[in-house]
Order: structure tokens, then sequence, then C-alpha cells
């Protein structure tokens, strides 16, 4: 039931006893968060801090698994054993 509370009317979100479903939907809340929070900036920069980190790990592993898989050095099973605890 809570969840509905975002999509209620602000002036009506704290009327006692609650209703059950809005009288009226809305998404004020949600224009609230973007423009005056700012919110979609957060987002953006998430987004590429998410991009980021992701493309350098598939790359860092890709290259620790073609190492590990044709490549034959001393210290091999324990530095396998090393990132697989990572």
């Amino acid at each position: 039931m809570d969840a509905l509370r975002v999509v209620h009317d602000q002036r009506r979100s704290h009327d006692l006893p609650a209703a059950p479903y809005p009288a009226r939907c809305t998404l004020e809340q949600y224009r609230q968060l973007f423009v005056h929070l700012n919110i979609g900036r957060a987002f953006l920069s998430s987004a590429i801090v998410a991009t980021l980190v992701t493309v350098c790990a598939v790359v860092f592993n890709s290259m620790a698994g073609y190492a590990f898989a044709k490549l034959r050095f001393r210290g091999r099973e324990r530095l396998f054993g090393w990132l697989l605890m990572a």
C-alpha cells in the first residue's frame, strides 16, 4: 500500500486513514526529484562509472584468462588461486 503513495496527490499523501488507491494518479513527486534534486545528473554519473568499471574488468579479466590458459610460468597456480579469492 505504501508503494502507491508516490502516485498520490502530495496534499493527500498523509491523510488518515490512508486511501488504498489514489483518487488521481500523478507523477509530480518524480518530476520534483528530477528537477529540484538534480537526480538525473546522479543517474548519469553512476551510469558512466559503472560502464567504465565494467569495461576495465572485462579487459583485465580477458587478458588474465588468456595468460592463465596459454602461458606456463612459475607461481601460476598460486596466482590463479589468489585471483579466484579476490
